[in-house]
């Protein structure tokens, strides 16, 4: 489910993150933030497109992606928390 994935993020996150000693982790966290969206539109526009996925979905995602670009969230938990992550299913 969704609430699973997001909790197996923060999960990961918190974990990885009390072990990050050659920064801040609130600085890579924050790179994080900024980078992801940029991904997630590479994945769907980009010269290797994911191509199982449905056309609908594919322009959930980059309306997501393009949304997170011009409004970037300063933490994980407000990008998992983005009205712009949540689908309409």
């Amino acid at each position: 489910s969704r609430l699973d994935l997001h909790q197996a993020i923060q999960q990961f996150w918190n974990g990885y993150a009390a072990h990050i000693c050659w920064e801040e982790a609130r600085e890579l966290e924050l790179r994080i933030t900024r980078l992801l969206p940029a991904l997630m539109l590479a994945r769907i526009d980009g010269k290797s497109p994911v191509e199982y996925l449905e056309q609908d979905v594919r322009a959930h995602v980059r309306d997501c992606a393009l949304t997170l670009i011009r409004h970037p969230k300063d933490s994980l938990t407000q990008l998992l928390e983005a009205d712009t992550m949540k689908t309409t299913s």
